[in-house]
């Protein structure tokens, strides 16, 4: 379907994700709360001696293992080789850590450490994945009209509605499928807001688009910006979230900064006005992740709790009230999370022990418990375990699987969820024709999802060219966006 529609929330760069060790016993804690970090390099798949074909899930031929996908970095190669460092077993193949580093199965550089659960990878500068196999895509956003991918060199690339400079292409123009984002370099993260963009790379943090409220946080009187302006940040932030009109940053001392619209306390300030430089969140430290809904805010200390600040009239919150705050408050029930995410009314979080849990808002089933009731406090997402990354639309969840599938819950209309129908779910279901994915990131009502293999697929809504395919055709089911790998 094509059509058009009233703005609502201005979603996303909403994602939070986790880092997975190759061998380890699970997530590990992510630096921060949008932006999902993606997959990068790898080639097709390609077929075995005697008919088989790699990546069918059936080993045929010279493979030595097939689980079920053509990718690289997973154990099995693109060829259906075993790589280095691990051991493959049955059909599909299940492959796992030796536990050892020799021979070195990081690559590209990569160096390698012996651990009491498996090997791990430090990768070199550009490169991905539990092997550094992956370039291409790093990290990835999603906002309300437009679409935002950070390559392996650290430069971005840019897609949809560009009405007021989201794009940063120095244009107004939208683009149905990427564009160079002006003027950057060294980029490891990114987020997007309403018509907002923020990234945030090795030296600085710039923003770039509509600033009506303060939100890209560099005190200009200008009302937007197509290219990137510098936010007036003393240090380095290792990770940014973005709300429909408000920023939030998280620096490498553990500290959060917020800036743009404080209507609701969602910059934690009591004083309910426009910031248009950063103010530090107080009395927040040792935060390890954060995240932004439309009008809210939310961080996870070091201690795995989660604090939360700003609109909360439907919950959202998840401190048992509905009302709002203007100071960090805790949210009940929850131990030993590693990311959050935000949407229009309502929040996600995700434990270490691989469970989803959410609050707020739930009159389109983004609470994924199998109803229609809002909720003051965490409840689990039903029928989902072992997730790795989560992220939140405007009206609906994502949520990967250790296995690499994406599940969906929530508001379909636009044909966010995926699988390849527009009825809404109360509870999750599996996104179609999707495998081997990292992260994933929620729009306002669309969708997209990074592989293994560094490539980014979208679906759902597409009539500003979000989805960044070429057309402006809505998607009920992944569709790739033509990204081209950097040094390839």
């Amino acid at each position: 379907m094509v059509g058009s529609k009233i703005f609502g929330y201005a979603g996303s760069g909403l994602l939070a994700f986790v880092l997975i060790a190759c061998g380890g016993s699970g997530a590990t804690p992510p630096q921060g709360g949008t932006g999902g970090q993606g997959g990068q390099g790898g080639t097709g798949g390609q077929g075995g001696d005697g008919g088989a074909t790699c990546g069918d899930g059936a080993i045929g031929g010279a493979e030595a293992c097939d689980d079920g996908n053509a990718s690289s970095g997973d154990g099995c190669s693109d060829t259906c080789g075993v790589e280095p460092g691990f051991t493959c077993e049955g059909t599909p193949s299940v492959c796992t850590t030796t536990g050892s580093c020799a021979p070195n199965p990081c690559q590209n550089g990569g160096t390698c450490t012996e651990g009491a659960n498996g090997f791990e990878c430090a990768c070199a500068p550009g490169f991905i994945g539990p092997t550094c196999a992956n370039r291409c895509v790093v990290a990835i956003a999603a906002g309300d009209l437009h679409s935002l991918a950070v390559m392996g060199d650290g430069t971005v690339r840019a897609w949809g509605d560009n009405n007021s400079g989201q794009l940063g292409d120095g244009t107004s123009t939208d683009r149905a499928t990427p564009v160079a984002v002006k003027d950057l370099s060294g980029v490891q993260r990114v987020a997007a807001g309403a018509v907002h963009s923020l990234i945030a790379g090795n030296q600085t943090t710039s923003a770039f688009g509509w600033d009506d409220r303060g939100q890209l946080g560099n005190d200009s009187e200008k009302m937007h910006s197509n290219v990137p302006v510098s936010v007036q940040l003393s240090l380095p932030a290792k990770a940014v979230a973005a709300g429909e009109h408000h920023s939030l940053a998280l620096q490498e001392d553990g500290t959060v900064w917020a800036w743009g619209n404080n209507g609701y306390g969602q910059l934690a300030n009591e004083q309910y006005s426009v910031y248009p430089v950063p103010l530090q969140v107080s009395p927040l430290s040792g935060v390890t992740a954060i995240g932004a809904g439309a009008d809210h805010s939310l961080a996870v200390k070091s201690d795995g709790t989660v604090w939360v600040w700003g609109a909360n009239g439907n919950g959202q919150l998840g401190d048992g009230t509905t009302t709002d705050k203007s100071a960090p408050v805790q949210v009940q029930g929850l131990a030993g999370v590693v990311a959050v995410a935000g949407g229009y009314q309502h929040s996600l979080a995700l434990e270490q022990d691989g469970t989803v849990w959410a609050w707020g808002k739930n009159e389109h089933g983004q609470m994924g418990d199998g109803t229609l009731t809002d909720r003051l406090v965490p409840v689990q997402v039903s029928s989902l375990s072992d997730v790795v990354a989560i992220a939140a639309g405007a009206y609906h969840g994502l949520a990967v699987k250790k296995d690499g599938t994406v599940w969906a819950w929530g508001y379909n209309e636009w044909l966010q969820l995926g699988d390849g129908t527009s009825t809404t779910r109360t509870e999750p279901v599996q996104v179609k024709d999707l495998s081997g994915v990292l992260w994933v990131a929620g729009g306002t009502d669309h969708s997209l999802a990074v592989k293994n293999d560094g490539t980014v697929w979208s679906w759902g809504a597409n009539w500003s060219g979000q989805l960044g395919d070429g057309t402006l055709d809505d998607a009920s089911t992944p569709v790739q966006v033509p990204l081209t790998c950097p040094g390839l």
